[in-house]
């Protein structure tokens, strides 16, 4: 797949609610009145797709998530983490081989995926920059 480094196993942290569905799936993004997501520097869940189509695969296996923390809070403003109220951060361990990276997002494999643990998407610090 896209990413090749040594460690097998990768962290990813994903914004979802109870019923494991993120933000953009629930209706959640019309809801916030604040913007969830500045797209000048966030690409919509649909921009890895293309990888993915062309593997030809489905949609519906895979989970969007995020490499770090730092890209989550870089996504979703303080602001808009606040208001997500029924949101939590779940932490899932994947096998690389099972995800697709760009620079701003991770997808993968449901099914391929251990939940982990969780976090409060509102307790989050602010991450310093780079």
């Amino acid at each position: 797949m896209s990413e090749k480094t040594k460690s097998r196993t990768v962290l990813i942290y994903r914004v979802e609610n109870k019923e494991k569905r993120g933000p953009y799936c629930s209706g959640e993004c019309a809801r916030v009145s604040t913007n969830l997501y500045d797209n000048r520097k966030c690409p919509t869940p649909c921009n890895i797709n293309r990888e993915i189509i062309r593997d030809g695969l489905n949609l519906d296996d895979f989970y969007f998530g995020f490499k770090t923390l730092k890209q989550l809070q870089s996504w979703f403003t303080i602001e808009a983490r606040i208001e997500m109220k029924e949101f939590y951060v779940a932490v899932y361990k994947v096998n690389r081989k099972y995800c697709y990276f760009d620079h701003r997002q991770a997808t993968f494999w449901r099914d391929k995926a251990s939940f982990q643990y969780s976090l409060d998407l509102r307790g989050l610090k602010k991450c310093p920059p780079a």
